[in-house]
C-alpha cells in the first residue's frame, strides 16, 4: 500500500509532463483539471513591443500567459510622469484583478520586450470554476 504523499508526488509528476507544452510556469503547474477547463480556449500569439494589454481604469478583455518576452505594468505618478511598478515574464499573467474579483485594471501594461504569450479572453477565464 502507498501512502498518499507518495500519490501526491506521482499525480503532480504526470500533471508537469502533460502540461510540459507550455513555457510559462503558472500553466506548468497547473493540475491537469483546472488546465483542461481552459486549454481549449487558449490560443499562441506574438505580441509586438509596446502593445497595450491592459489600460487603468479599463474593462480587462484577455488575460496573457507569457512564454517568452516581458510585459511592464506602469502606474501614473502624476500627469505625464509614469513609473514602472511591476514585471511579467514566463512566471506570470496579465489580468490579476480578475482572480481577485474586479473586471478592471488598476494600471497600464503593455510589451516591454517582444512576447509570445498564450491568450484567453477575460470572460471565459473568469467562467473556469476553479
Amino acid at each position: 500500500m502507498t501512502d498518499s504523499s507518495s500519490q501526491t508526488h506521482t499525480a503532480a509528476q504526470r500533471d508537469t509532463r502533460q502540461n510540459s507544452i507550455y513555457r510559462n510556469s503558472l500553466l506548468l503547474r497547473m493540475c491537469s483539471a483546472d488546465l483542461a477547463l481552459l486549454q481549449p480556449h487558449l490560443e499562441s500569439v506574438s505580441l509586438g513591443l509596446k502593445t497595450h494589454l491592459e489600460v487603468a481604469g479599463s474593462p480587462i478583455r484577455t488575460v496573457y500567459f507569457f512564454e517568452s518576452g516581458l510585459g511592464s505594468v506602469v502606474g501614473e505618478l502624476r500627469p505625464g510622469i509614469e513609473a514602472e511598478i511591476g514585471i511579467i515574464g514566463c512566471e506570470g499573467m496579465t489580468g490579476s484583478a480578475l482572480i481577485m474579483g474586479d473586471d478592471r485594471s488598476t494600471h497600464d501594461c503593455y510589451v516591454q520586450l517582444e512576447a509570445r504569450a498564450f491568450v484567453i479572453d477575460a470572460g471565459l477565464f473568469t467562467k473556469a470554476p476553479f
